[in-house]
């Protein structure tokens, strides 16, 4: 799996023809829904409206997956000191986003690293 700017992933879904697109997700080994690269262009929207600065989207691990717990993450990013895990969703509970958040502390406790945990539900 190789790491992508989120920002370039999504360009990539509004630009290019479906073959070349798949074959920049196959390239990186990325498997992402077209409604999580809108989800995702929303997210992106907020996040360059706030700061501006682009390396915050460098760097991101898209559906990285753990596949002896069978666990995905849909949006990683390591760190030195610290890891970035955001969960896109369309719509949820709380209660359903607390435990996927609490999970997801767990699994990535083993790095010892700093997490910050975070979901994004679409617009």
């Amino acid at each position: 799996m190789k790491h992508i700017n989120i920002i370039s992933l999504t360009q990539a879904f509004d630009t290019l023809e479906k073959e070349e697109y798949l074959k920049l997700l196959t390239y990186h080994d990325i498997e992402i829904k077209d409604s999580e690269v809108n989800d995702l262009k929303s997210l992106i929207k907020i996040l360059n409206y706030r700061d501006g600065i682009k390396s915050i989207f460098n760097q991101f691990y898209i559906g990285y997956k753990i596949l002896q717990i069978a666990k995905e993450f849909d949006l990683l990013r390591f760190g030195m000191d610290s890891v970035i895990n955001v969960e896109l969703k369309n719509s949820s509970t709380e209660e359903k986003i607390l435990k996927q958040l609490k999970q997801n502390r767990y699994y990535l406790s083993f790095l010892n690293k700093r997490i910050y945990n975070y979901t994004f539900v679409g617009l």
